[in-house]
């Protein structure tokens, strides 16, 4: 129902209004939180986990069918992660030694397609925005404590505002939702799991290349 429900809408969008190519640039501050919850690993007990504040940036193509749909594909530098607390089974001379306030967060190279929805009115639009977010992880050599699998899935969500400052660029404002499709953590864990989820405000800026129809 939402597959036909979604092609509805394309073929609408395709039958009105000016096409516009361009490229976005975007950047946010999110926090991450657990699912579930980071127990222990291989060497270590985890005493306490919290949320951790990190930041995203890509850069994007976006196809925009008309004011009112508009597909993107965004690369860009992803990350989430926790704070967190524990002891470690092997410390200095072999013996055990606490740890605090471990912020060390993963960092992936995300690939996000998506497809956004606005309703238009003068030069201001209010976007809703749909994606699926594949996320490679290129810091493994930081995580001491937190074992990530290679290769996560995300859904990602927005919902904001945009304004057009002229003709052919705007810039917009977003609070944004995403939640991780798989567990992040690796056979690494022997008790608990990973599974983020974060809430972000997101800035967005638009330049149309191309515009015609």
């Amino acid at each position: 129902m939402i597959r036909i429900l979604l092609i509805v809408l394309i073929f609408c969008n395709l039958s009105k209004g000016q096409t516009k190519i361009g490229l976005e640039f975007r950047t946010s501050l999110n926090s991450t939180f657990n699912n579930s919850e980071i127990l222990s690993g291989r060497y270590f007990i985890l005493t306490d986990e919290r949320n951790a504040l990190t930041n995203s940036f890509s850069f994007g193509l976006f196809y925009d069918l008309n004011r009112f749909g508009v597909f993107k594909v965004h690369f860009g530098r992803h990350q989430n992660g926790r704070i967190i607390d524990g002891m470690s089974y092997f410390g200095h001379n072999g013996g055990n030694y606490d740890f605090f306030g471990i912020d060390a967060p993963a960092k992936y190279f995300q690939i996000v397609p998506s497809y956004a929805y606005s309703y238009s009115f003068g030069k201001s639009r209010i976007p809703l925005e749909l994606g699926w977010a594949m996320n490679k992880l290129v810091n493994i050599e930081d995580l001491r404590f937190v074992g990530i699998n290679s290769y996560n899935y995300d859904i990602r969500a927005s919902l904001g505002y945009e304004y057009s400052i002229f003709k052919n660029a705007s810039i917009g404002f977003n609070a944004i939702y995403s939640k991780a499709l798989t567990n992040y953590s690796d056979e690494f864990f022997i008790d608990g799991k990973f599974e983020p989820y974060q809430f972000g405000l997101e800035l967005s800026l638009k330049y149309a290349i191309f515009s015609f129809g």
